[in-house]
């Protein structure tokens, strides 16, 4: 509908630009009674308008950071709606979507509690990223971090008392874990380098994150006292964003290359490919294969399938695969109206 409705205003446009018989004034009707012209406009204007309806278009097209829910039979996952992303819910095969979210601005990393209750996710409220929780139906909506300082990439302990997150808030993004109402924030890291996207794994033993303490920015794994720190990749891709296996035997993330890719114009996010290794560090093994953005992989509950978002299409959508990366099959079509 969002593209009919695009389509019928370019028929306006380019009817009043190019129609030499358009009235001095108002909204007019042509013979073809589906066909429209307004007055005096230019072709300046014209074009203008098109390529603001195509910069639009591409805001709204798009899906994103989709996470399970703990019994598997949901996604939460985030759809840029009026320029912003807010967070929706929809079954695991792409239908019954519904919005969450109404926040007038942008929302990424949704992750539902260990429960099922409530979701917990990054917002950019006033230009910096602040971590809030909406019950599972997009009620009761809080704010757990201060809006002047960056609070980014929440995740859950496995009994959900806790959220993992990594913060700039003393001059440097470390590793942090708080209550899960925002109460008591712990560091755990302290280290000049940038510590983010940190996990806990399920049996709640170990943490993994990225950090580029070693000149490249690779995994990490540590205690949940911040001890114990060990990497895990060795790479001169750009790796991001790692998640456990449900058995915590595996960790699952994307990697990018540092650079543009070689012999092609686009930049360094093409190329970004999905992986999992164990979680000692060995074993690593690429699970996706092509030139485009595949990012922000996640198992799910029965550690069966990954759910991850890819450019494939030309904008990113949400797409699941089985965990081996076979069958990979797509499950949002943005370019639609938001339920299908």
């Amino acid at each position: 509908m969002y593209f009919e409705r695009c389509r019928s205003l370019l028929k306006i446009l380019i009817f009043s630009t190019l129609n030499p018989c358009a009235p001095e004034t108002g909204v007019s009707n042509s013979k073809d009674e589906n066909m429209w012209y307004l007055k005096g406009i230019s072709l300046k204007h014209c074009l203008c308008t098109i390529l603001l309806l195509i910069l639009n278009s591409s805001l709204i097209a798009q899906s994103r950071d989709a996470s399970f829910s703990p019994n598997g039979s949901t996604l939460v996952y985030v759809t840029v709606v009026n320029n912003n992303s807010e967070v929706f819910v929809m079954d695991t095969n792409g239908f019954n979507n519904k919005q969450l979210t109404n926040t007038g601005c942008n929302n990424y990393y949704p992750f539902f509690s260990p429960d099922g209750s409530k979701i917990v996710f990054m917002s950019y409220p006033k230009g910096k990223t602040v971590i809030c929780t909406i019950n599972h139906n997009g009620s009761n909506f809080k704010s757990l971090t201060g809006e002047n300082e960056e609070n980014a990439d929440p995740h859950w302990s496995p009994d959900g008392s806790q959220i993992i997150f990594y913060s700039a808030r003393d001059g440097n993004n470390e590793i942090y874990i708080m209550n899960s109402d925002g109460s008591n924030p712990v560091r755990l890291t302290n280290n000049l380098a940038s510590d983010q996207t940190p996990s806990i794994s399920s049996d709640g033993k170990k943490i993994v994150f990225v950090s580029d303490r070693d000149g490249n920015t690779e995994l990490y794994t540590m205690d949940l006292s911040g001890e114990n720190i060990k990497r895990i990749t060795f790479d001169p891709r750009i790796d991001r964003v790692p998640s456990w296996s449900p058995d915590s035997n595996k960790i699952i993330w994307y990697s990018r290359e540092s650079t543009e890719v070689a012999g092609s114009s686009a930049n360094s996010w093409n190329g970004a490919e999905i992986y999992v290794i164990n979680a000692e560090g060995s074993e690593r093994r690429q699970l996706t294969h092509n030139h485009f953005r595949d990012h922000g992989p996640v198992f799910s509950p029965n550690g069966k399938k990954i759910v991850f978002t890819s450019s494939r299409t030309g904008i990113r959508e949400v797409f699941i695969m089985n965990r081996d990366g076979s069958d990979v099959r797509q499950l949002t079509y943005s370019k639609r109206e938001q339920s299908k």
